[in-house]
């Protein structure tokens, strides 16, 4: 933005720059601006700000001391050496808890009923992913030189059908097909959704970092509560630069962009920031006039936008091992993959479940209860440890899919999309409307520091 002398009074305008949305791009967008001397407002449409940045309260289990908080949506600092989150979290004073020494992939793996993985099975599925990789990588290696893409599902199916001693390996015992179907699940999870959509060109079978990576790109880090960021973030900013719970339904930028509100409210100003996610645009639930070109609109429809979602279940008792990190559930069809262990972070019997994918598109389909994905939650943990569960204190699901001015979690590379998708995105329209978001960030979409810088 280049600032011009006594343009807003000859104009008549009411701000210099318009952010719409007011999760962690819009918020450090509206900064920004801020320090550098522009006059910023900012409109979201929901009630508060932070957007997928949020956090919910559950009881503590006791009638005294404050509530029990939690991420529902993002939580994680990742590569926390070179991270452009880190400095901002010192700056604003936010806890965060260092996640390093993770075990590895197949330790803390629970059967339904049945006993962990033994040593001779461990190797067996190592040796199988170990080959899936040289074989995936090949694979990608003749994509990349003929221009091409494909779904991770469809180079898995290939790999099988060519591949006979692989596939007899595969086959010849449940316990290892359920194991690789799992750490294949794992993939669907980082990207939130299927390995039918999931682009076999921009992924890697390779989960997890080593000692050497990880001293090198520095540990993941949790942040104990994002909220408190966001909330840090806005109050240096002034009071009246927010519009909450008023979603921007239109932008007209034949001339100076005006921003129609669900109220009914007219916002002008010289430029306008659209930080809404990915779902919204997809969606068409903003407006624009003129419309985008079709070559924006078709790369928005492109990329990909998964779905996440987390059950925060809070415990009598602590039935799991306090100090592990996390554990994973195997079972057919995949529905609750993996568990983070709250306790050794806020020292309360916590878990938080994630599913991505198919499954909460199966939920939405099928219109389950919450009280049946709890109970089928429950009845998965129950299983997979062989015990009676103790007592429910508290618990809660997130919805992000149902979020109307949100619609999921986060971008992905679909097969059918590529990475220019997230350039072309990106680009300004007529110098006077602006996109920024994690989905903007071809290297680093799906992140909060994609989205923060």
């Amino acid at each position: 933005f280049s600032q011009e002398s006594g343009y807003m009074a000859s104009a008549g305008l009411q701000f210099d720059v318009l952010v719409v949305g007011g999760g962690i791009s819009g918020l450090a967008c509206a900064h920004k601006l801020f320090q550098c001397g522009y006059s910023v407002a900012l409109v979201e449409a929901r009630w508060k700000l932070g957007g997928r940045t949020s956090s919910i309260k559950i009881s503590n289990g006791t009638s005294r001391g404050p509530p029990l908080r939690f991420n529902i949506g993002a939580a994680w600092i990742h590569c926390s050496n070179d991270n452009p989150l880190v400095p901002l979290i010192k700056k604003h004073n936010i806890p965060t808890k260092e996640n390093s020494g993770q075990v590895g992939m197949l330790d803390h793996l629970y059967f339904p009923n049945a006993p962990e993985l033994t040593s001779d099975e461990r190797t067996a599925v190592e040796k199988i992913m170990q080959k899936l990789q040289i074989e995936f990588e090949r694979i990608q290696l003749d994509l990349q030189e003929r221009g091409k893409d494909r779904s991770v599902a469809d180079v898995l199916e290939q790999i099988f059908r060519h591949e006979e001693a692989l596939s007899d390996q595969f086959h010849g015992n449940g316990r290892i097909s359920g194991t690789v179907r799992w750490l294949m699940s794992q993939l669907a999870q980082y990207e939130g959704s299927s390995l039918k959509n999931i682009s076999a060109l921009h992924s890697s079978l390779e989960f997890g970092r080593d000692e050497v990576v990880e001293e090198r790109q520095g540990p993941d880090r949790i942040v104990l509560t994002y909220e408190e960021l966001i909330n840090s973030m806005a109050s240096q900013l002034p009071a009246n630069s927010f519009f909450l719970n008023d979603p921007v339904i239109s932008i007209d930028y034949q001339n100076h962009p005006i921003v129609r509100t669900q109220s009914g409210r007219l916002l002008q100003a010289r430029r306008v920031v659209v930080t809404a996610p990915l779902g919204v645009l997809k969606s068409n639930k903003i407006q624009f006039l003129p419309p985008l070109s079709a070559r924006k609109q078709t790369a928005i429809q492109r990329i990909g936008y998964g779905i996440m979602n987390k059950i925060v279940l809070h415990f009598e008792d602590c039935f799991w091992d306090p100090d592990c990190h996390s554990f994973g559930i195997i079972s057919e069809p995949v529905q609750f993959p993996y568990w983070l262990n709250q306790y050794r972070i806020c020292g309360k019997p916590v878990l938080i479940g994630l599913y991505a994918g198919q499954f909460p598109l199966q939920i939405q389909e099928e219109g389950w209860s919450d009280e049946r994905i709890r109970d089928t939650a429950l009845t998965a943990l129950a299983n997979s440890f062989s015990i009676v569960l103790p007592g429910l204190v508290d618990w809660f699901i997130t919805h992000w899919e149902k979020e109307e001015w949100i619609l999921g979690s986060y971008s992905y590379s679909h097969f059918l999309s590529s990475t220019e998708d997230f350039d072309i995105v990106a680009e300004p329209v007529e110098g006077k409307i602006f996109f920024a978001g994690e989905h903007t960030n071809k290297e680093e979409h799906g992140y909060v520091h994609g989205a923060f810088s």
